[in-house]
Protein backbone atom coordinates (compact mmCIF):
# COMPACT_ATOMS: atom_id res chain seq x y z
CA UNK A 1 0.00 0.00 0.00
CA UNK A 2 2.93 2.11 0.50
CA UNK A 3 4.28 1.83 -2.74
CA UNK A 4 0.63 3.26 -4.09
CA UNK A 5 0.11 6.03 -1.47
CA UNK A 6 3.63 7.25 -2.48
CA UNK A 7 2.91 7.36 -6.50
CA UNK A 8 -0.10 8.87 -5.56
CA UNK A 9 1.18 11.57 -3.83
CA UNK A 10 4.18 12.39 -6.20
CA UNK A 11 1.34 12.02 -8.91
CA UNK A 12 -0.47 15.54 -6.45
CA UNK A 13 2.42 17.46 -6.11
CA UNK A 14 3.67 17.46 -9.58
CA UNK A 15 0.06 18.65 -10.58
CA UNK A 16 0.08 21.27 -8.29
CA UNK A 17 3.85 22.61 -8.88
CA UNK A 18 3.11 22.50 -12.90
CA UNK A 19 0.06 24.39 -12.48
CA UNK A 20 1.41 26.89 -10.07
CA UNK A 21 4.36 27.13 -12.23
CA UNK A 22 2.24 27.45 -15.11
CA UNK A 23 -0.11 30.02 -14.51
CA UNK A 24 2.84 32.43 -13.38
CA UNK A 25 4.19 32.21 -17.67
CA UNK A 26 0.79 32.15 -18.56
CA UNK A 27 -0.11 35.57 -16.01
CA UNK A 28 2.83 36.49 -16.86
CA UNK A 29 2.23 36.39 -20.91
CA UNK A 30 -0.93 37.73 -20.96
CA UNK A 31 0.49 41.21 -18.94
CA UNK A 32 3.72 41.81 -19.82
CA UNK A 33 3.82 44.02 -23.16
CA UNK A 34 7.25 46.14 -22.66
CA UNK A 35 9.17 45.87 -25.44
CA UNK A 36 12.88 45.80 -24.58
CA UNK A 37 15.40 48.30 -26.34
CA UNK A 38 16.61 45.41 -28.32
CA UNK A 39 14.07 44.51 -29.75
CA UNK A 40 12.28 48.08 -30.50
CA UNK A 41 12.01 48.80 -34.29
CA UNK A 42 11.91 45.18 -34.86
CA UNK A 43 8.27 44.43 -33.08
CA UNK A 44 5.31 46.67 -32.00
CA UNK A 45 2.53 46.42 -29.44
CA UNK A 46 0.43 44.97 -31.39
CA UNK A 47 2.93 41.97 -32.46
CA UNK A 48 4.17 41.88 -29.14
CA UNK A 49 0.42 41.30 -27.82
CA UNK A 50 0.18 38.30 -30.56
CA UNK A 51 3.51 36.87 -29.24
CA UNK A 52 2.09 36.76 -25.82
CA UNK A 53 -1.22 35.69 -26.78
CA UNK A 54 0.09 32.92 -28.94
CA UNK A 55 2.37 31.35 -26.31
CA UNK A 56 0.30 31.78 -23.13
CA UNK A 57 -2.23 29.86 -25.22
CA UNK A 58 -0.04 26.66 -25.62
CA UNK A 59 0.92 27.55 -21.76
CA UNK A 60 -2.93 26.58 -21.22
CA UNK A 61 -3.09 24.13 -24.08
CA UNK A 62 0.26 21.90 -22.47
CA UNK A 63 -1.55 21.74 -19.03
CA UNK A 64 -4.57 20.84 -20.02
CA UNK A 65 -3.03 18.09 -21.88
CA UNK A 66 -1.14 17.22 -18.71
CA UNK A 67 -4.38 17.35 -16.40
CA UNK A 68 -6.22 15.13 -18.73
CA UNK A 69 -3.32 12.54 -19.53
CA UNK A 70 -2.88 12.63 -15.60
CA UNK A 71 -6.05 11.98 -15.18
CA UNK A 72 -6.29 9.00 -17.80
CA UNK A 73 -3.24 7.17 -16.13
CA UNK A 74 -4.01 7.29 -12.73
CA UNK A 75 -7.93 6.10 -13.58
CA UNK A 76 -6.28 3.30 -15.16
CA UNK A 77 -3.45 2.92 -11.98
CA UNK A 78 -5.82 3.47 -9.03
CA UNK A 79 -9.05 2.23 -9.87
CA UNK A 80 -9.83 -1.94 -10.67
CA UNK A 81 -8.80 -1.11 -14.42
CA UNK A 82 -5.40 -2.01 -13.89
CA UNK A 83 -6.00 -5.27 -12.23
CA UNK A 84 -8.68 -5.96 -14.78
CA UNK A 85 -6.64 -5.02 -17.71
CA UNK A 86 -3.73 -7.49 -15.79
CA UNK A 87 -5.43 -10.14 -15.30
CA UNK A 88 -6.87 -10.60 -18.71
CA UNK A 89 -3.42 -10.18 -20.57
CA UNK A 90 -2.43 -13.08 -17.85
CA UNK A 91 -5.16 -15.04 -19.19
CA UNK A 92 -4.23 -14.96 -22.86
CA UNK A 93 -2.62 -18.01 -23.99
CA UNK A 94 0.31 -16.83 -25.41
CA UNK A 95 4.03 -17.01 -24.23
CA UNK A 96 4.84 -14.73 -21.52
CA UNK A 97 7.36 -12.32 -24.06
CA UNK A 98 4.28 -11.67 -26.33
CA UNK A 99 2.25 -11.65 -22.77
CA UNK A 100 4.55 -8.05 -21.66
CA UNK A 101 5.24 -6.93 -25.39
CA UNK A 102 0.83 -6.86 -25.62
CA UNK A 103 0.98 -5.35 -22.24
CA UNK A 104 3.24 -2.11 -22.70
CA UNK A 105 1.67 -2.08 -26.95
CA UNK A 106 -2.34 -1.61 -26.33
CA UNK A 107 -1.44 0.81 -23.72
CA UNK A 108 0.42 3.03 -25.91
CA UNK A 109 -2.07 2.60 -28.59
CA UNK A 110 -4.88 3.34 -26.43
CA UNK A 111 -3.33 6.15 -25.07
CA UNK A 112 -2.69 7.71 -28.39
CA UNK A 113 -6.37 7.10 -29.25
CA UNK A 114 -7.10 8.77 -26.18
CA UNK A 115 -4.66 11.68 -26.56
CA UNK A 116 -5.80 12.20 -30.31
CA UNK A 117 -7.95 15.32 -30.29
CA UNK A 118 -6.11 16.88 -27.93
CA UNK A 119 -3.18 16.90 -30.47
CA UNK A 120 -5.70 17.67 -33.61
CA UNK A 121 -6.78 20.78 -31.44
CA UNK A 122 -3.44 21.72 -31.61
CA UNK A 123 -2.63 21.57 -35.19
CA UNK A 124 -5.95 22.06 -36.38
CA UNK A 125 -6.94 24.98 -33.75
CA UNK A 126 -4.26 26.75 -32.18
CA UNK A 127 -1.24 25.93 -34.46
CA UNK A 128 -3.96 27.12 -37.50
CA UNK A 129 -5.20 29.86 -36.24
CA UNK A 130 -1.74 31.70 -35.25
CA UNK A 131 -1.23 30.48 -38.81
CA UNK A 132 1.85 27.61 -38.50
CA UNK A 133 -0.26 24.42 -39.44
CA UNK A 134 0.79 23.07 -42.71
CA UNK A 135 -0.90 19.67 -42.22
CA UNK A 136 -3.54 18.42 -44.31
CA UNK A 137 -5.64 15.79 -42.75
CA UNK A 138 -4.69 13.14 -44.72
CA UNK A 139 -0.66 13.93 -43.73
CA UNK A 140 -1.46 14.22 -39.89
CA UNK A 141 -3.13 10.92 -39.58
CA UNK A 142 0.03 9.34 -41.57
CA UNK A 143 2.21 10.69 -39.00
CA UNK A 144 -0.02 9.90 -36.52
CA UNK A 145 -0.11 6.16 -37.66
CA UNK A 146 3.60 6.39 -38.44
CA UNK A 147 4.91 7.61 -35.01
CA UNK A 148 2.52 4.77 -33.28
CA UNK A 149 4.06 2.27 -34.98
CA UNK A 150 7.53 3.47 -34.59
CA UNK A 151 6.71 3.26 -31.02
CA UNK A 152 5.51 -0.11 -30.92
CA UNK A 153 8.71 -1.25 -32.50
CA UNK A 154 11.18 0.73 -30.16
CA UNK A 155 8.89 -0.76 -27.30
CA UNK A 156 9.29 -4.98 -29.17
CA UNK A 157 13.37 -3.82 -29.58
CA UNK A 158 13.88 -2.82 -25.88
CA UNK A 159 11.39 -5.09 -24.40
CA UNK A 160 12.09 -8.68 -25.92
CA UNK A 161 15.85 -8.97 -25.32
CA UNK A 162 14.45 -7.93 -21.09
CA UNK A 163 11.78 -10.25 -20.78
CA UNK A 164 14.08 -13.09 -22.32
CA UNK A 165 16.94 -12.03 -20.06
CA UNK A 166 14.05 -12.46 -16.65
CA UNK A 167 11.87 -14.75 -15.62
CA UNK A 168 8.48 -13.95 -13.83
CA UNK A 169 9.97 -14.59 -10.61
CA UNK A 170 12.47 -12.22 -10.38
CA UNK A 171 15.27 -11.68 -7.98
CA UNK A 172 17.34 -9.11 -7.48
CA UNK A 173 20.92 -9.53 -9.56
CA UNK A 174 23.99 -7.60 -10.35
CA UNK A 175 24.01 -9.13 -13.95
CA UNK A 176 20.53 -7.86 -14.93
CA UNK A 177 21.18 -4.15 -13.73
CA UNK A 178 24.90 -4.35 -15.55
CA UNK A 179 23.22 -6.01 -18.77
CA UNK A 180 20.57 -4.22 -18.64
CA UNK A 181 21.79 -0.87 -18.42
CA UNK A 182 24.48 -1.84 -21.21
CA UNK A 183 21.64 -2.76 -23.23
CA UNK A 184 19.89 0.21 -22.77
CA UNK A 185 22.62 3.08 -23.33
CA UNK A 186 23.79 1.15 -26.44
CA UNK A 187 20.25 1.86 -27.64
CA UNK A 188 20.18 5.52 -26.34
CA UNK A 189 23.28 6.18 -28.27
CA UNK A 190 21.75 5.07 -31.58
CA UNK A 191 18.71 6.77 -30.65
CA UNK A 192 20.83 10.40 -29.98
CA UNK A 193 23.26 10.21 -32.85
CA UNK A 194 21.02 8.50 -35.33
CA UNK A 195 18.09 9.74 -35.39
CA UNK A 196 18.13 12.54 -37.58
CA UNK A 197 19.73 9.75 -40.26
CA UNK A 198 17.56 6.55 -39.48
CA UNK A 199 13.77 8.43 -38.46
CA UNK A 200 13.80 12.04 -39.88
CA UNK A 201 13.26 10.24 -43.82
CA UNK A 202 10.27 8.17 -42.02
CA UNK A 203 9.13 11.76 -41.43
CA UNK A 204 10.16 14.22 -44.20
CA UNK A 205 11.23 13.86 -47.69
CA UNK A 206 14.86 14.71 -47.78
CA UNK A 207 16.48 15.86 -50.74
CA UNK A 208 19.55 17.69 -51.80
CA UNK A 209 19.54 21.54 -51.57
CA UNK A 210 19.08 23.12 -54.96
CA UNK A 211 20.56 26.29 -53.60
CA UNK A 212 24.63 25.56 -54.94
CA UNK A 213 25.87 29.16 -53.69
CA UNK A 214 24.12 28.70 -50.24
CA UNK A 215 25.40 25.26 -50.21
CA UNK A 216 29.76 26.08 -50.55
CA UNK A 217 28.89 28.31 -48.32
CA UNK A 218 27.79 25.64 -45.59
CA UNK A 219 30.49 23.08 -46.67
CA UNK A 220 33.14 26.03 -46.53
CA UNK A 221 31.52 26.46 -42.76
CA UNK A 222 31.52 23.06 -41.33
CA UNK A 223 34.89 21.99 -42.72
CA UNK A 224 36.57 25.40 -41.43
CA UNK A 225 35.11 23.87 -37.94
CA UNK A 226 36.69 20.43 -38.63
CA UNK A 227 34.37 18.25 -39.73
CA UNK A 228 33.46 16.73 -43.49
CA UNK A 229 30.33 17.38 -45.20
CA UNK A 230 28.09 13.85 -45.51
CA UNK A 231 25.71 15.90 -47.59
CA UNK A 232 23.59 19.37 -47.24
CA UNK A 233 19.80 18.28 -47.35
CA UNK A 234 16.55 19.96 -47.17
CA UNK A 235 13.38 18.19 -45.11
CA UNK A 236 9.92 18.70 -46.29
CA UNK A 237 8.82 20.76 -42.62
CA UNK A 238 6.86 23.33 -44.48
CA UNK A 239 3.98 20.60 -45.31
CA UNK A 240 3.72 19.85 -41.00
CA UNK A 241 4.41 23.34 -40.01
CA UNK A 242 5.73 27.57 -40.85
CA UNK A 243 8.07 26.41 -38.44
CA UNK A 244 12.24 26.87 -39.29
CA UNK A 245 15.21 24.64 -37.49
CA UNK A 246 18.57 23.38 -38.90
CA UNK A 247 20.18 20.24 -37.99
CA UNK A 248 23.34 18.97 -37.79
CA UNK A 249 23.76 15.24 -37.43
CA UNK A 250 25.97 12.38 -36.95
CA UNK A 251 29.02 10.95 -35.68
CA UNK A 252 32.78 11.20 -35.94
CA UNK A 253 33.85 13.74 -38.68
CA UNK A 254 31.39 13.36 -41.05
CA UNK A 255 28.09 14.99 -40.48
CA UNK A 256 24.88 15.74 -42.24
CA UNK A 257 23.12 19.17 -42.40
CA UNK A 258 19.66 19.24 -42.84
CA UNK A 259 17.65 22.40 -43.08
CA UNK A 260 13.82 23.02 -42.66
CA UNK A 261 12.66 24.61 -45.74
CA UNK A 262 11.18 27.14 -43.99
CA UNK A 263 14.46 28.34 -43.71
CA UNK A 264 15.25 29.00 -47.20
CA UNK A 265 11.59 30.52 -47.91
CA UNK A 266 13.35 34.01 -48.02
CA UNK A 267 13.00 35.04 -44.48
CA UNK A 268 16.47 34.29 -43.42
CA UNK A 269 19.57 35.52 -45.56
CA UNK A 270 22.51 33.48 -45.57
CA UNK A 271 24.22 35.13 -42.98
CA UNK A 272 21.46 34.23 -40.67
CA UNK A 273 20.85 30.59 -42.04
CA UNK A 274 24.71 29.99 -41.52
CA UNK A 275 24.75 32.01 -37.82
CA UNK A 276 21.95 29.24 -37.13
CA UNK A 277 24.06 26.13 -38.61
CA UNK A 278 26.92 27.78 -36.81
CA UNK A 279 25.11 27.37 -33.28
CA UNK A 280 24.52 23.62 -34.30
CA UNK A 281 27.48 22.93 -35.35
CA UNK A 282 29.14 24.45 -31.69
CA UNK A 283 27.08 21.44 -30.32
CA UNK A 284 29.07 19.23 -32.08
CA UNK A 285 32.60 20.83 -31.81
CA UNK A 286 31.89 20.94 -27.47
CA UNK A 287 30.60 17.14 -27.89
CA UNK A 288 26.97 18.56 -26.25
CA UNK A 289 25.29 15.17 -27.28
CA UNK A 290 27.99 13.10 -26.00
CA UNK A 291 28.60 14.67 -22.02
CA UNK A 292 23.90 14.01 -22.33
CA UNK A 293 24.12 10.95 -23.31
CA UNK A 294 26.93 10.29 -20.39
CA UNK A 295 24.59 11.11 -17.94
CA UNK A 296 21.82 9.56 -19.58
CA UNK A 297 24.10 6.18 -18.60
CA UNK A 298 24.26 7.17 -15.48
CA UNK A 299 20.57 7.72 -15.39
CA UNK A 300 19.77 4.19 -16.80
CA UNK A 301 21.96 2.27 -14.73
CA UNK A 302 19.90 3.95 -11.51
CA UNK A 303 17.11 3.14 -13.50
CA UNK A 304 17.82 -0.56 -13.49
CA UNK A 305 19.02 -0.13 -10.07
CA UNK A 306 16.01 0.46 -8.80
CA UNK A 307 14.04 -1.77 -10.66
CA UNK A 308 16.23 -4.64 -10.06
CA UNK A 309 15.17 -3.87 -6.54
CA UNK A 310 11.94 -3.11 -6.22
CA UNK A 311 10.84 -5.73 -8.58
CA UNK A 312 12.68 -8.53 -6.85
CA UNK A 313 10.40 -7.58 -3.23
CA UNK A 314 6.29 -8.09 -3.22
CA UNK A 315 5.55 -4.64 -2.27
CA UNK A 316 4.43 -3.04 -5.44
CA UNK A 317 2.50 -5.96 -6.52
CA UNK A 318 0.94 -6.16 -3.37
CA UNK A 319 -0.14 -2.20 -3.42
CA UNK A 320 -1.56 -2.93 -6.74
CA UNK A 321 -3.25 -5.81 -5.62
CA UNK A 322 -1.55 -7.99 -8.58
CA UNK A 323 0.41 -11.05 -8.32
CA UNK A 324 4.07 -10.70 -8.71
CA UNK A 325 5.28 -10.02 -12.70
CA UNK A 326 7.99 -8.93 -13.63
CA UNK A 327 6.51 -6.65 -16.93
CA UNK A 328 3.50 -5.39 -14.98
CA UNK A 329 5.68 -4.01 -12.54
CA UNK A 330 8.13 -2.82 -15.00
CA UNK A 331 5.85 -0.55 -16.54
CA UNK A 332 4.67 0.82 -13.29
CA UNK A 333 8.16 2.00 -12.39
CA UNK A 334 8.74 3.42 -16.23
CA UNK A 335 5.70 5.61 -15.45
CA UNK A 336 6.63 6.42 -12.09
CA UNK A 337 10.36 7.66 -13.37
CA UNK A 338 9.97 9.17 -16.58
CA UNK A 339 6.83 10.72 -16.25
CA UNK A 340 6.84 11.85 -12.45
CA UNK A 341 10.25 11.61 -11.00
CA UNK A 342 11.72 12.45 -14.25
CA UNK A 343 9.54 16.26 -14.01
CA UNK A 344 11.35 16.59 -10.47
CA UNK A 345 15.00 16.50 -12.30
CA UNK A 346 13.84 18.52 -15.49
CA UNK A 347 15.28 21.51 -13.50
CA UNK A 348 18.49 20.15 -13.48
CA UNK A 349 18.68 18.74 -17.25
CA UNK A 350 16.83 22.12 -18.37
CA UNK A 351 20.32 24.14 -16.72
CA UNK A 352 22.63 22.39 -18.18
CA UNK A 353 21.26 21.99 -21.30
CA UNK A 354 21.10 25.93 -20.97
CA UNK A 355 24.77 25.94 -20.28
CA UNK A 356 25.42 24.08 -23.60
CA UNK A 357 23.38 26.73 -25.87
CA UNK A 358 25.35 29.50 -24.76
CA UNK A 359 28.40 27.29 -25.73
CA UNK A 360 27.20 27.20 -28.94
CA UNK A 361 26.05 30.35 -29.23
CA UNK A 362 29.43 31.71 -28.54
CA UNK A 363 31.12 29.53 -30.51
CA UNK A 364 28.99 30.41 -33.92
CA UNK A 365 29.86 34.22 -33.16
CA UNK A 366 33.51 32.63 -33.41
CA UNK A 367 33.36 30.72 -36.21
CA UNK A 368 31.54 33.61 -37.99
CA UNK A 369 33.69 36.26 -36.30
CA UNK A 370 30.27 37.82 -35.83
CA UNK A 371 27.27 37.34 -33.73
CA UNK A 372 25.49 39.84 -35.77
CA UNK A 373 23.91 36.69 -37.80
CA UNK A 374 22.80 34.92 -35.05
CA UNK A 375 21.14 38.10 -32.91
CA UNK A 376 19.33 39.20 -36.31
CA UNK A 377 18.32 35.35 -36.63
CA UNK A 378 16.66 35.60 -32.85
CA UNK A 379 15.21 38.74 -33.73
CA UNK A 380 13.35 37.37 -36.76
CA UNK A 381 12.46 34.05 -34.68
CA UNK A 382 10.47 36.29 -32.65
CA UNK A 383 8.62 37.73 -35.61
CA UNK A 384 8.11 34.83 -37.78
CA UNK A 385 7.96 32.29 -35.07
CA UNK A 386 6.49 34.18 -32.59
CA UNK A 387 8.87 33.33 -30.04
CA UNK A 388 8.92 34.38 -26.42
CA UNK A 389 11.49 36.77 -25.78
CA UNK A 390 11.06 36.90 -22.19
CA UNK A 391 9.28 33.77 -20.13
CA UNK A 392 8.50 33.79 -16.17
CA UNK A 393 11.99 33.68 -14.65
CA UNK A 394 10.70 30.58 -13.15
CA UNK A 395 9.50 28.92 -15.78
CA UNK A 396 12.01 29.51 -17.72
CA UNK A 397 14.82 27.91 -14.71
CA UNK A 398 11.99 24.90 -14.73
CA UNK A 399 11.31 24.28 -18.22
CA UNK A 400 13.84 26.09 -20.71
CA UNK A 401 15.97 23.93 -22.33
CA UNK A 402 17.61 27.11 -24.28
CA UNK A 403 17.84 30.55 -22.51
CA UNK A 404 15.04 32.84 -23.49
CA UNK A 405 15.77 34.98 -26.82
CA UNK A 406 16.93 38.18 -24.91
CA UNK A 407 19.33 36.80 -22.54
CA UNK A 408 21.13 34.79 -25.60
CA UNK A 409 21.44 38.38 -27.50
CA UNK A 410 22.17 40.30 -24.15
CA UNK A 411 25.41 37.49 -23.53
CA UNK A 412 26.24 37.93 -27.61
CA UNK A 413 26.66 41.50 -27.65
CA UNK A 414 28.61 41.00 -23.84
CA UNK A 415 31.68 40.38 -25.67
CA UNK A 416 30.91 42.72 -28.73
Amino acid sequence: MIFKIVFITLFGIKIVVKSFIDFLNYDFLRKNRDIPEEFKGVVDENKIRKIGDYNAVKVKFNLSREIIETAIIMIFLFTPLFKIYFNWIDSLGVIYIVKGVLFFWITLIVDMILMLPMDYYFNFGIEQKYEFNGYSLGGWIIDQIKGLLLGMVIYGIVLIPILKFVNNDFQFSWPFVLWGTLFASSLAFIFMYLVPVLLMPIFYKLKPIEDENLKGKIVELVEKAGFKVRGVYVADESKKSKHANAMFSGFGNSRSVILFDNLLNGNYSDDEILAVLGHEIGHGVHKHILKFYLLVVVEIFLFFLTVAWLLSTQSIYTSMGIDKNFYAGLFLLMILFFYVVGYFVQPFNSALSRRYEYQADAYSKKLLGSGEGLISAFKKFVVNELSVIEPHPIYEWFYYTHPSLIKRIRRLKESN
